[in-house]
């Protein structure tokens, strides 16, 4: 697809994010419930391992609760995907 046709469809970069510079939410809101909620849990538990694994783990749940705090998931974007 053009680059001009790409932006008269919905006027967003190849990132999902529109040209304005303001990234909307592609996250709905139960799934966003659901991932602050299990980031959250795996972050403790990683963070409670208190070993490499667990510091992956934590990191993973990090990235999971931005996602849903934010309502933005960057894959999603790259996807153009949106379940919001």
């Amino acid at each position: 697809m053009s680059t001009a046709a790409y932006d008269t469809l919905d006027e967003r970069d190849r990132a999902g994010t529109p040209r304005d510079g303001h990234a909307r939410t592609n996250v709905g809101s139960v799934e966003r419930a659901i991932s602050v909620t299990a980031g959250g849990a795996l972050a403790v538990y990683g963070l409670r391992r208190r070993d490499l694994g667990g510091l992956a783990l934590a990191a993973v749940g990090g990235a999971l609760l931005q996602r849903g705090v934010t309502g933005r998931c960057p894959v999603y974007g790259a996807l153009g995907l949106s379940t919001a």
